[in-house]
Parts: structure tokens; C-alpha cells; sequence
């Protein structure tokens, strides 16, 4: 069986990654990360250990489980409050080196995402800028995959206070 671990930006990733590095040892998990935007299984299937407990921890919730029909699949999906989503992801980002936020962007006038989020003078304005931007992407996904009655919804609001 593949233990299928789904999460989103500023959604768990981080804690899923710390439980799961922890207990591989112990119990024979081949912990398999996916933090690029694959979304075939057929591309990672490759990884699978036939005698280890294969958990595939997909950290931008893109891998499609209906397209794995060859093996048992059990997917949790990990996903938070919206506002802590914003409030987290705008102080990330204001001090982030990830390469996307750090590219000259048209959108922006040839800003970075980061140096966009920076101009603006209010915290206030800086939330309001995530929200319509980064956060909106993320939080619209969110709420297509908790209507996929094919996962465990874990709030992680819920178990990591």
C-alpha cells in the first residue's frame, strides 16, 4: 500500500517531513518527497520499494491518486486555516530566498514577488497583496481537494498547537 501525504505551502509540509524522517528507520519507510509539480504517479513509481512502507510526501498537492490504480493508496491531506495561511505566508515571503519569489516579474513591473510584497507600507497591505496572489492559489486548491472524498482531511491547525 502507498501511504500518499499531500500537503500545500505553509500547510504542514515542514511537520509532515520531521514526523516521517524520524520514524523511517524504525519502520522500514521508504519516504519518498515530491516537492516539484509532478502530477503522475507513473513518474515516481520508479521509487517504490516492494519491502519497505513506501509514503510519498507530495509538498505542492499536485499528484493525482485517481490515475493510481495498480496499488492501494491511502491519502491523508493536510491543509490549515486560510487566514493562518496568509498571515504565515506573508511574513515567509517578505524574507524568503525561494528562486520563484525572487525573479524579476512583468506582473509586478519587473519586481520580484518579494520586492513587490516589500514596497508596500502596511502590514495590512501586505496581507492583502498575498491573499489576491500567492495565498489565493493555494487556498482555492485547498478547498477543491477537501471536496475529494478520496482523503483523510487533517487539519493541522489541529494537531500542531
Amino acid at each position: 500500500m502507498i501511504r500518499h501525504i499531500s500537503t500545500h505551502h505553509k500547510t504542514g509540509t515542514v511537520f509532515w517531513r520531521k514526523v516521517f524522517n524520524n520514524i523511517q528507520n524504525k519502520h522500514n519507510i521508504n519516504l519518498i518527497t515530491i516537492s516539484g509539480h509532478k502530477n503522475n504517479f507513473k513518474d515516481i513509481e520508479h521509487l517504490f520499494l516492494v519491502d519497505k512502507i513506501n509514503i510519498v510526501l507530495d509538498t505542492h498537492s499536485s499528484l493525482n491518486i485517481s490515475e493510481l490504480t495498480e496499488y492501494p493508496v491511502c491519502s491523508l491531506h493536510s491543509f490549515r486555516n486560510p487566514a493562518e495561511i496568509i498571515f504565515s505566508a506573508t511574513k515567509y515571503h517578505l524574507i524568503t530566498n525561494e528562486k520563484w519569489a525572487n525573479l524579476p516579474d512583468n506582473k509586478f513591473n519587473g519586481l520580484s514577488y518579494k520586492q513587490q510584497l516589500n514596497k508596500l507600507k502596511t502590514f495590512e497591505e501586505k496581507l492583502g497583496f498575498e491573499m489576491e496572489n500567492a495565498s489565493f492559489k493555494i487556498i482555492k486548491k485547498i478547498i477543491s481537494k477537501l471536496a475529494n472524498k478520496n482523503y483523510y482531511h487533517v487539519s493541522i491547525d489541529s494537531i500542531s498547537t
